[in-house]
């Protein structure tokens, strides 16, 4: 962790942020650790979260060696992320979906070698992770104090993306959808991150199938390898690659 965190995800099926906090995020701030189950937590300097991003994604050795091949870790990461999304996030799935599907296809196309990416699961493992169900606030204290910011709502969004320098926050549906009170309260969060915080709506399938485009394509701005979990030191040989078809 490069700084103090002053922001924290809550993510997937979290009702109550105090708890999390106290049964996670407190451990996290203490090991120097962003990343859990679900709890993040951002400070400036924190690199952006991806799908090969440790802490959220947890199968052990054994589970990832029975696979038959690094396809088949793709998977099993996207049933992961799928597994965060509450039952009622029906929008949400079908949108993380859309965007995982066209992660694979950047993927699976020739990147330029000077990236350093041109293994599919390589490419696919540098893509930004999406955060489901979130609820997004301020922090204070030091890291082995940390509490919420009670001067701020903590506001919810429908889905995260941490880039390393912007939190991408994304709600379905036009702005006059949402109560006067939670719209006062994403203006008070933008203006105590600004810069730091960008909230984008998807409104139509036009704006859904653009915004998952546009963040998928995210993978080819990355300069160094982002190996995916079957680089895990444990394992003796990295799983085969999985045929052409």
């Amino acid at each position: 962790m490069i700084s103090t965190p002053d922001l924290f995800v809550a993510f997937g099926k979290v009702r109550d942020p105090e708890k999390v906090l106290a049964r996670e995020g407190r451990e996290l701030a203490a090991s120097g650790r962003e990343l859990g189950m679900q709890f993040a937590l951002i400070g400036r300097g924190t690199c952006a979260f991806r799908l090969n991003s440790p802490g959220w994604f947890r199968a052990t050795p054994a589970l990832i060696a029975a696979l038959p091949d690094r396809k088949g870790l793709r998977l099993l990461c996207r049933d992961r992320i799928e597994k965060i999304v509450p039952a009622f996030s029906a929008e949400a799935r079908r949108w993380i979906t859309l965007y995982l599907d066209q992660v694979e296809a950047v993927a699976g196309k020739a990147i330029d070698p000077s990236s350093n990416l041109t293994d599919p699961s390589d490419c696919f493992f540098a893509a930004l992770l999406p955060l489901p169900a979130c609820l997004v606030g301020k922090l204070r204290g030091g890291a082995g104090n940390l509490q919420i910011e009670t001067a701020l709502d903590i506001v919810r969004f429908d889905l995260v993306f941490w880039d390393g320098c912007t939190l991408v926050a994304i709600l379905f549906g036009a702005e006059n959808t949402t109560t006067p009170g939670k719209r006062a309260a994403i203006a008070a969060l933008e203006r105590a991150l600004a810069p730091r915080l960008r909230v984008r709506r998807i409104e139509n399938n036009e704006d859904s199938v653009s915004l998952a485009a546009q963040l998928a394509a995210e993978i080819r701005q990355v300069p160094a390898p982002h190996y995916g979990p079957y680089r895990f030191p444990e394992l003796q040989e990295p799983l085969p690659m999985e045929e052409e078809s």
